[in-house]
Formats: C-alpha cells, sequence, structure tokens
C-alpha cells in the first residue's frame, strides 16, 4: 500500500505531524540554521534531514513537543552549493512523514 492508501486507510500519527520552517540562515558556506515549530497536534520526532538531496550527517534524533520550536544547525561543508539558487530540504520523522521545504543558498529568511 503506498502513502495515499495508507493515510486514506487513517493514516496514524502522520496526519496528526505538522512541521514548518518558520525561518532559516544559509548565509554560511559551512553551516545552515533552521528553525522549525510543531504547528501539529502530536509531539514530533525528527531522525533524519535531507538538503539537496543528500543526507546530512551527524542529526542525531530530537522532539518538537507541540507549538514548540527547535532551531537545528546543519553542517553543509561537503555539499556543492550554488549562491542564489532554490536548494530542497527535507526533514523526516520517526514515522516517516517528509516535511519539504525550499531554502535559498546565501540567504536568511
Amino acid at each position: 500500500m503506498g502513502l495515499v492508501g495508507t493515510l486514506q486507510g487513517g493514516g496514524g500519527k502522520q496526519t496528526t505531524e505538522q512541521i514548518i520552517l518558520e525561518a532559516y540562515d544559509a548565509t554560511k558556506s559551512n553551516e545552515w540554521t533552521l528553525y522549525l515549530r510543531n504547528v501539529g497536534s502530536s509531539k514530533v520526532t525528527v531522525s533524519a534531514l535531507y538538503i539537496n538531496g543528500t543526507a546530512i550527517e551527524g542529526i542525531t534524533p530530537f522532539d518538537i513537543t507541540i507549538g514548540g520550536t527547535y532551531t537545528l544547525k546543519a553542517s553543509v561543508q561537503s555539499l556543492q552549493l550554488t549562491s542564489g539558487a532554490a536548494v530542497p530540504v527535507k526533514i523526516v520523522t520517526a514515522t516517516g512523514a517528509v516535511f519539504s521545504f525550499s531554502v535559498i543558498v546565501g540567504k536568511a529568511s
């Protein structure tokens, strides 16, 4: 059963998890800062981070409580990123939910 079938069949916890990227700082070439907020109705455990399709090493799973925030520092030294380019950022939770955002390299928002 695919994702759509799973969500239509009740969905479980994934349907109550909602993370937003409130702000980011992608001005440094070695480290980005992502400001996350849990706007869902359940605690979220973030288990992985992907930037431009690459899994970011050193991300230890962490929880964001309901209504809570988390400041995530991500090492991007090994990535080949072009200033001004929009880069996909994906946050994966322990339940398998994926939240996708776009970050502009060299900018803060």
